[in-house]
C-alpha cells in the first residue's frame, strides 16, 4: 500500500495532463480520475480500519466490542458510502 498512493496521486496528476491534451476523452478520463480519488479514500479508510483494529486488539476482551461499535464501525460505514457511489 505504499506504493500504491503515491502511484495513483501520480495518475491522476498524469491523467489531468492528458485531459488537457486529449479533450474528445473528457468523459472517460474524468471518471477514471474519479476512480483514483476513491481508490486513494479507500486506502485511508484501510490505513485507519488496519489503526483501529490494532486498538481494539489491545483491549481487554469485554470492551472490544464497544470499541469496535464506536470506532470501527463508522469506519466500515464509510466504506459502505463508496461501495455505493460506483
Amino acid at each position: 500500500m505504499k506504493e500504491l498512493e503515491p502511484t495513483f496521486r501520480r495518475l491522476k496528476t498524469e491523467l489531468a495532463l492528458y485531459d488537457g491534451k486529449f479533450p474528445a476523452q473528457h468523459e472517460q478520463t474524468s471518471k477514471s480520475i474519479a476512480n483514483m480519488e476513491t481508490g486513494l479514500r479507500r486506502m485511508a479508510l484501510l490505513k485507519q480500519q488496519i489503526e483501529v483494529s490494532k486498538q481494539i486488539e489491545a483491549l481487554d476482551p469485554n470492551q472490544q466490542f464497544t470499541a469496535w461499535k464506536a470506532h470501527m464501525q463508522p469506519l466500515l460505514d464509510s466504506e459502505q458510502v463508496l461501495n455505493k457511489a460506483k
